[in-house]
């Protein structure tokens, strides 16, 4: 009895084996859930999907991180390019408003008309805004 319980026990094994192979699963209807039965379609594309070996799934998710990383680097590459841009321009703008508020004649006084342009400048801004 033994070993007929053992080569039953071994068929039903490479029964399985064979299944997962082939890809498909045996059909018992009380490990599905109620409400949901797989139409005659669904089976027929199940089984041409081959299930994928250890190495495929592991070689999948390899690939994937690369993408995610590259992604991620050129998401960085990209904020650090805007940050030097407005990096830059808020430079050259502090430099011509300085050049405009140290402007002198030859006598060494101050030149109005810059600082009187910076002024009316910051008033249409405050307008604009309200």
């Amino acid at each position: 009895m033994s070993m007929a319980r053992n080569y039953h026990k071994m068929i039903k094994k490479d029964e399985k084996k064979a299944a997962y192979m082939k890809g498909g699963k045996k059909e018992n209807s009380n490990l599905e859930p109620i409400g949901e039965k797989k139409s005659l379609v669904d089976k027929k594309e199940d089984l041409n999907v081959k299930p994928k070996s250890g190495f495929n799934r592991a070689k999948k998710k390899y690939e994937e991180k690369i993408v995610i990383k590259q992604n991620k680097q050129e998401e960085f590459l990209q904020r650090q390019k805007d940050k030097e841009e407005a990096i830059k321009k808020y430079k050259e703008k502090k430099a011509l408003k300085m050049k405009a508020l140290t402007a002198k004649t030859k006598r060494g006084q101050p030149v109005m008309a810059g600082r009187i342009e910076l002024l009316l400048e910051q008033i249409q801004q405050q307008c604009k805004d309200d």
